[in-house]
């Protein structure tokens, strides 16, 4: 890419690497690395024309998780912690990842696409708490 002085990378994090997720520390440490190799890349690599995003998916049901998603309780539990309503699929990543790859983007580097049904703007959604006046909200 540097000696064609052009290219360009998406990579794909997680919204693990924005917020910490029980049971898999490793995984969001991963994924916010990748995040901060991104925003390195875009940077350092930028004077050679080449770009560099990352998108960070939500839950989204892939032949690798479904297994788990198989099981109703955990795919609703997922479910609601999305604010769209749904976990989502493969191709829903697939519109970010081909408008970043794109000459659409040719002046975006160094961002971190969300395609997570909301859930990083939701990330609370699922914890009950209680109204300013006393009462609950779930």
């Amino acid at each position: 890419m540097i000696a064609q002085k052009s290219g360009c990378i998406v990579n794909i994090a997680s919204v693990a690497g924005l917020f910490p997720y029980n049971g898999a520390g490793a995984y969001c440490v991963v994924k916010a690395g990748l995040i901060m190799l991104t925003k390195l890349q875009a940077m350092e690599w930028a004077p050679y024309g080449i770009r560099a995003n990352a998108i960070t998916p939500g839950y989204i049901r892939t032949p690798g998780t479904e297994a788990m998603y198989a099981d109703a309780e955990i795919y609703e539990g997922r479910r609601k912690g999305v604010p769209m309503g749904r976990v989502g699929t493969g191709e829903d990543i697939a519109g970010p990842a081909i408008f970043l790859a794109s000459d659409d983007s040719r002046y975006t580097t160094g961002s971190v696409l969300g395609a997570d049904g909301g859930q990083a703007a939701g990330y609370f959604l699922s914890v009950p708490e209680r109204r300013f006046s006393g009462g609950r909200i779930d």
